[in-house]
C-alpha cells in the first residue's frame, strides 16, 4: 500500500502476505492431502532442526507464472531491513527461475503487438510498468539474463528488445552480458557478398535491433515510472544502440592506449559489428573499429568473415540446442580440454589451478566458469564443486555439471594430469600469441610502426618460451607414460 498500488494491480499480480507466525500455507496443503515431501519438492516448505515450515513467512508474496499462466513459483520481499531482500521458491520439477520471465504471460499480447519487448530487473519493476501502462514489461527476477529467458521474448513475435536495468555499476555490466545473451538468441538473416577480390562470402546479419535504456543515476525502473513516466515512455522509444553502448563499455573496460588493450577491444567489438544488417550502419561501425584498433576496414571485414566460417551457422546451431534439453559442452576443443582438466584436479593440483588465466579462454561462457573455479582455489584453497556452481547463474551451472559429468569418465590423475593441465594451458597462450602477432602485423602498416615493431619482438621471445616449455613437457609426459 506505500507503493500506491490499485487494487486492481494488487488483484492481477495475485500479490499477498505469509505471516510471520506459524506455517498456515503447510497446515493448507496438509489438509488437501499433500505429504510433506511433496510440499518439499515443490519449494514450498523447508525442514530443518524445528521440523517442516513454510519455506516463505513475513513477506510479501508474488506469485511466478509460467508462459501459459500457470503459477509454479513464488518470490517472497522481506517487509523489513533484513537480507536477502527478496527470496524465491526453490528450483522444482516445474519452476527453474532463469527459464521463466516474471509477467510475461500478461505482457506477451502487447510484446506481439508493438513487437517490442523491455527487460527490467525485478518483480516490483514489472509491477510499475504495467501500472503505468508499460505492459509489454517483463523481468529477469534478479538473476543475469539466461538463453532460455531471451528465446522466450525472440521467438514470441518481438523484433525489438530493451534492455533497461539499474543505473549503477552493476546494472551496467549485467547490461553488457545480456547484449551478448539477447544476441545469441535474436534472429538472423543469411546473405551472401562479393568481396573485392570476387570471393563470395557467406555472412549473417542480426535482424532483432536490440538497444540499452540508460536510466538517470540514482533512479530504477520502477522509481522512474512512477515518477516521471514520461522520460520512461522516451528511453524505452530511443534507447543506446547495441553498437554504441558496447563501444563505451569496451573503452572503459579495456586500456586504449595500449596494443593489447585495443586488441582485446577489437576482439570484443568485432562481431557486434560484422552482424549490423544496415550495409550503411555496418560501414560507419566499421569505421569506428578501424580508427580503434589501427586495422584497415578490409582486414576487419576479413577477419569477421574469417571468424564467422570457424563455427556452425547460427540456425544449426539454435536448432540443436532446442532439441537437446542439455547444456551443450563448449564448442572451442581446447578451452574444453582445459575445463576438462581441470575438473579432474584433486587437492594436489588445487595451487596449480589458482594460478590459471581466464583470459586464454575467448568464449565467454566458459572464461566467466574458468574465473568462478581459480577464484575458489585462490580465495578458499579448494576446489568445492558445489560452491562453485552456486555462484554462476543456472546455464552456466548446467555447463559446468556436463563438463565434470565428461571429466568423471576419464581415468587418470595425479603428476600426469598436472603435466596435461600445464600443456593445456601453453597451447592456448601459443594460440593467442599467434592471434595476436597476425593483429599486429595488420596494425603496423603506418600506425606507430616503432611501438608495434618493439611488441612484435616480445612476442617471438614468448612464443619461444612458450615453445621451449612445451618440449619440456612432452618429456615429462614421455617420462611419465614409461
Amino acid at each position: 500500500r506505500t507503493r500506491g498500488l490499485a487494487d486492481k494491480t494488487v488483484a492481477q499480480f495475485g500479490l499477498g502476505y505469509a505471516g510471520a507466525h506459524g506455517s498456515p500455507l503447510l497446515a493448507h496443503l496438509r489438509k488437501l492431502g499433500f505429504k510433506d515431501d511433496a510440499i518439499e519438492a515443490a519449494g514450498l516448505a523447508r525442514s530443518d532442526e524445528r521440523g517442516v515450515r513454510d519455506y516463505l513467512f513475513d513477506r510479501l508474496i508474488l506469485p511466478i507464472w509460467n508462459r501459459s499462466g500457470a503459477v509454479v513459483g513464488f518470490g517472497g520481499r522481506t517487509l523489513r531491513d533484513i537480507e536477502p531482500k527478496y527470496l524465491n521458491t526453490r528450483d522444482s520439477e516445474v519452476f527453474t527461475k532463469g527459464h521463466l520471465l516474471y509477467g510475461y504471460h500478461l505482457a506477451r499480447d502487447a510484446i506481439r503487438e508493438e513487437r517490442t519487448a523491455v527487460i527490467v530487473e525485478g518483480y516490483m519493476d514489472v509491477i510499475a510498468a504495467h501500472e503505468a501502462g508499460f505492459t509489454n514489461t517483463v523481468a529477469s527476477m534478479g538473476t543475469s539474463l539466461t538463453p532460455q529467458q531471451a528465446r522466450m521474448l525472440t521467438t514470441s513475435g518481438a523484433s525489438r528488445v530493451v534492455i533497461a536495468l539499474d543505473a549503477d555499476a552493476a546494472g551496467a555490466a549485467a547490461a553488457r552480458r545480456g547484449l551478448d545473451v539477447v544476441r545469441e538468441a535474436g534472429d538472423y538473416e543469411s546473405g551472401t557478398m562479393v568481396d573485392v577480390r570476387g570471393l563470395v562470402r557467406h555472412e549473417d546479419r542480426l535482424t532483432t535491433d536490440i538497444g540499452i535504456a540508460e536510466l538517470p543515476v540514482g533512479d530504477d525502473p520502477d522509481s522512474l515510472v512512477r515518477s516521471k513516466p514520461q522520460r520512461w515512455r522516451d528511453l524505452i522509444a530511443d534507447p543506446t544502440p547495441l553498437a554504441d553502448f558496447a563501444f563505451r563499455w569496451a573503452g572503459g573496460q579495456h586500456d586504449l592506449g595500449s596494443l593489447s588493450g585495443r586488441r582485446a577491444a577489437m576482439r570484443e567489438l568485432l562481431p557486434i559489428v560484422s552482424e549490423i544488417s544496415d550495409a550503411v550502419v555496418r560501414a560507419h561501425y566499421f569505421g569506428r573499429l578501424s580508427e580503434l584498433s589501427g586495422v584497415p576496414v578490409d582486414e576487419l571485414r576479413r577477419m569477421a568473415a574469417r571468424d564467422g566460417r570457424r563455427g556452425a551457422p547460427r540456425a544449426a546451431a539454435r536448432s540443436t540446442q532446442e532439441t537437446d534439453s542439455a547444456a551443450p559442452i563448449l564448442l572451442d576443443r581446447l578451452e574444453e580440454g582445459l575445463l576438462r582438466c581441470v575438473a579432474r584436479a584433486g587437492v594436489r593440483d588445487v595451487e596449480l589451478v589458482s594460478r590459471l588465466d581466464p583470459a586464454l579462454l575467448t568464449d565467454p561462457a566458459a572464461r566467466h566458469i574458468l574465473a568462478r573455479i581459480v577464484a575458489q582455489a585462490r580465495d578458499h584453497h579448494d576446489l568445492d564443486w558445489d560452491q562453485i556452481s552456486a555462484a554462476l547463474d543456472p546455464t552456466s551451472q548446467q555447463r559446468l555439471s556436463a563438463v565434470l559429468e565428461r571429466a568423471a569418465e576419464v581415468p587418470g590423475g595425479g603428476a600426469s594430469l598436472s603435466v596435461e593441465m600445464q600443456f593445456a594451458t601453453l597451447r592456448l597462450r601459443e594460440r593467442r600469441l599467434h592471434a595476436e602477432l597476425e593483429e599486429t602485423r595488420l596494425a603496423a602498416d603506418g600506425h606507430a610502426a616503432e611501438p608495434i615493431a618493439a611488441r612484435r619482438q616480445e612476442l617471438i621471445s614468448e612464443m619461444d618460451s612458450v615453445h621451449r616449455a612445451k618440449l619440456e613437457l612432452i618429456g615429462a609426459r614421455s617420462f611419465a607414460a614409461g
